[in-house]
């Protein structure tokens, strides 16, 4: 191997003033480093001896947080979720491996801590008592409901609309403000309306009606079409050239489909297989 060297830079040495911050967060945190060690190995040298995780925990000034219940989602038995779990994923995997009343490997955290866990009791799957999810229940047979009369009276109105109607006579009777937007785009992902919601507005022509889903998901939106124009600089000169070949590639596919389907109807297509399997044994 040749090798051509064409610059040598000198050796640059930072004066002390320079970079005494940066050693000062290196001996820091290589000190962190070594403390968090130590503590690692004085618990399991404390349970080691025979000690709780507790009394383990209590020795050397641990935070002890104990759950009552969870499941393999992160759930409590109530269904609210456990938060502030210290690498959530991993220790509710490594929990769920474990068996009760056992000592268990310590996780290692993203900056280099430490979980200690212990599992104390594991209750058996079981489908749950309906005072246990008569409130979920309840919650969520009156969203189901809620959503089910909502989508009645948007039908209602939106027929009511298409016979003429206007909008501001619906939005009195509701005492509901009637608002008017413009400069929708097609393929705009609309923070009123979404991105589907502005192409089904795109799928009605002038004056066309519709209903479309709020964004947020929680409401209904019942639109007219007012006006429909082309926005300045719309030729094809505005087109990419990528997008120009697209459409003149599909377009000249679409054409020939229908001149073949054309001549399929005028002329009698016959297949003659004896000169066909002749052919394909030369």
């Amino acid at each position: 191997v040749l090798l051509r060297v064409t610059e040598i830079k000198p050796e640059v040495v930072k004066p002390l003033a320079e970079v005494s911050d940066q050693i000062r967060k290196d001996l820091a945190l290589g000190e962190a480093s070594r403390i968090l060690l130590d503590v690692r190995d004085n618990y399991d040298d404390t349970r080691a001896a025979g000690s709780s995780l507790a009394d383990a925990a209590a020795k050397l000034k641990l935070k002890v947080v104990t759950i009552d219940a969870i499941d393999r989602s992160g759930l409590r038995p109530d269904a609210s979720i456990v938060k502030d779990l210290p690498q959530s994923p991993e220790l509710i995997k490594a929990v769920f491996d474990a068996e009760p009343n056992t000592e268990n490997d310590a996780l290692t955290t993203a900056d280099n801590g430490f979980v200690f866990y212990e599992v104390a009791s594991i209750t058996p799957a079981r489908d749950r008592t309906l005072d246990e999810v008569r409130q979920k229940v309840v919650a969520d047979w009156t969203a189901a409901e809620t959503s089910k009369r909502l989508a009645a009276k948007a039908d209602e109105l939106e027929k009511r609309l298409k016979a003429g109607a206007t909008l501001d006579v619906i939005a009195s009777e509701l005492k509901l403000e009637k608002q008017t937007k413009r400069g929708v785009k097609r393929e705009a992902d609309d923070v009123d309306f979404g991105k589907e919601g502005a192409a089904a507005m795109f799928g009605v022509g002038e004056g066309g009606t519709g209903l479309i889903p709020s964004p947020t998901g929680d409401g209904q939106i019942l639109y007219k079409v007012a006006e429909v124009f082309e926005p300045a600089g719309a030729d094809a000169s505005s087109v990419p050239d990528d997008a120009q070949k697209s459409f003149t590639s599909g377009m000249s596919d679409d054409l020939l489909d229908q001149l073949v389907a054309q001549l399929q109807t005028q002329y009698d297509v016959r297949v003659d297989q004896a000169a066909v399997a002749q052919a394909s044994t030369r």
